[in-house]
């Protein structure tokens, strides 16, 4: 659990009210004022993600949108591109009509996210990898997240993924939700796909071509007969549709 310090002055404050009142203890001062005054400040987290596909719906692939949204012209300026944690937690933190148009776009196109997996094959395990969120981005921060292994999915299910803990902790990367439990990431993956676990695919690079191509794009998809999750193409991919998200300048992930 996070832990925060306050300042003596602050301490002095809350023990005079301990001191002046029915109150037993700073803690309970505390926890009351957060019942009682700042439980309705807190909202999960909103993004407004755009509601039609950059470009008019252009393909690209993910090097050139990342180009795109770095230029900050245009329709991208103010925006971010879309990431993988943004397109599995829309069913939960996108509005109802960017979420309708995100699944359409997912059957008539790939989309392509801002997402990104980078292989180690020369590390002591040869399945090491980073999975990376806003890659290459002049506009937000990066995130990196280290795994010890990515492992080789080959349209393996997303409920037999999270069974293994290297799978589980693949999935949580793409989520960027560390600690997601499985039927967590289960029930936000059926939202957004509107498909059974069973019929949700995910895809990683074989062993050997991890060390020839080890930059890979993350991408989302509807093959009609399954839901796609692939990160095993190349970062010059022919691509698809991307799309932006507004960056709220409030929320401290803009560069300055």
């Amino acid at each position: 659990m996070q832990s925060y310090n306050i300042s003596n002055k602050g301490a002095r404050t809350l023990n005079r009210v301990v001191g002046s009142s029915d109150f037993r203890s700073p803690e309970a001062v505390l926890r009351h004022l957060i019942q009682h005054y700042a439980h309705g400040l807190i909202q999960p987290s909103q993004i407004v993600i755009d509601l039609q596909p950059a470009e008019d719906g252009t393909y690209h692939t993910q090097k050139k949108w990342i180009a795109l949204y770095n230029a900050q012209e245009g329709e991208f300026r103010g925006k971010r591109m879309i990431s993988a944690p943004d397109i599995i937690g829309a069913p939960e933190i996108a509005s109802p009509e960017a979420l309708t148009s995100l699944q359409k776009d997912c059957i008539y196109s790939w989309v392509i996210t801002s997402s990104h997996t980078s292989f180690r094959p020369h590390q002591p395990n040869p399945l090491a990898g980073n999975v990376i969120h806003n890659y290459q981005s002049s506009v937000v921060s990066s995130k990196v997240i280290s795994l010890d292994e990515i492992p080789v999915l080959q349209g393996e299910s997303a409920n037999r993924v999270v069974e293994t803990a290297e799978g589980l902790s693949y999935l949580r990367a793409l989520a960027d939700d560390r600690y997601a439990k499985p039927e967590t990431l289960l029930k936000r993956l059926t939202a957004l796909s509107q498909r059974d676990p069973e019929d949700i695919a995910l895809w990683t690079p074989e062993q050997g071509s991890r060390g020839s191509y080890p930059e890979r794009p993350v991408v989302f998809g509807d093959l009609s007969h399954r839901f796609c999750i692939e990160g095993d193409n190349d970062f010059d991919y022919s691509g698809g549709h991307s799309r932006g998200v507004l960056i709220n300048p409030r929320s401290g992930r803009a560069k300055k």
